[in-house]
């Protein structure tokens, strides 16, 4: 078995990961519109998923109308990024207006290496916790809604 997924699955590290699994499908509205999304399931180990794990978390800014539509960070290992075949995991970095005052979108996905799945959701909820936190916008969640996907069942990846 890949020792960074029994790293993952080890005892010391069980309790963040079943608390983070149970985070799957819930998203956190913030200030101005602005919404997170976080999918997260346990997927068989293969080359493009050493860790075992198959997730997408975003961050969201609202459109003209308020609708949070606009992707502006987001990571996940739905494909492979442009830069490496294999694993799957990446990064989409956030694209600033020309002033850098706003976000307006996101990157091309960048190869990310992810060993443990609570340092990645750590890092991306702090790269989102920055960006709202650039606006002048508060990082504090305002409501959360949840819509879990059936848990227990072998993963056959996300619908992105």
């Amino acid at each position: 078995m890949d020792t960074s997924f029994k790293l993952a699955r080890d005892e010391r590290n069980r309790k963040y990961v079943e608390a983070i699994l149970n985070f799957d499908g819930t998203d956190f509205f913030f200030d101005a519109g602005f919404k997170m999304t976080l999918d997260l399931r346990i997927a068989e180990i293969s080359e493009d998923c050493p860790h075992g794990y198959v997730y997408n978390f975003v961050l969201y800014a609202p459109d003209p109308k308020g609708d949070p539509i606009i992707r502006v960070l987001a990571t996940d290992n739905a494909h492979a990024p442009v830069d490496k075949k294999h694993p799957h995991d990446h990064w989409h970095a956030t694209k600033m207006n020309p002033a850098g005052l706003m976000p307006i979108g996101v990157m091309d996905g960048s190869y990310v290496e992810v060993v443990l799945i609570e340092e990645h959701l750590g890092k991306f909820m702090s790269e989102a916790e920055k960006i709202l936190i650039h606006m002048g916008l508060s990082p504090h969640i305002t409501s959360m809604t949840s819509n879990p996907r059936q848990r227990g069942s072998k993963n056959q990846g996300l619908e992105l």
